[in-house]
């Protein structure tokens, strides 16, 4: 099954770029991914390890993506109604 995903982080950011630092062992590597779909790898840019922010061991990573035009939604929002029950109503049951 082809499924067309791109390793976005290979393609955009150098080749020495990573984001795990092992302390116990002084090594570096990668170890999850920017993975995307081609249409979504299209947009992406500006793409970079962020080495002043560390979590634990990881450096997080940023990248800008290039939205042209926005889904439009004609649906009016509705906000949903507060349900209030009217216990003596209720019958003995439903108590």
């Amino acid at each position: 099954m082809v499924n067309y995903f791109t390793i976005s982080d290979y393609a955009l950011l150098p080749q020495d770029a990573f984001r795990y630092i092992s302390e116990a062992h002084n090594k570096t590597s990668w170890i999850d991914h920017v993975v995307s779909s081609f249409a979504m790898h299209q947009t992406m840019f500006n793409m970079e390890v962020l080495t002043e922010f560390i979590f634990f061991n990881l450096r997080a990573v940023a990248f800008t993506i290039e939205c042209p035009t926005l889904p439009k939604f004609d649906d009016e929002v509705i906000e949903p109604q507060p349900y209030r029950i009217d216990w003596r109503q209720a019958t003995v049951q439903e108590r």
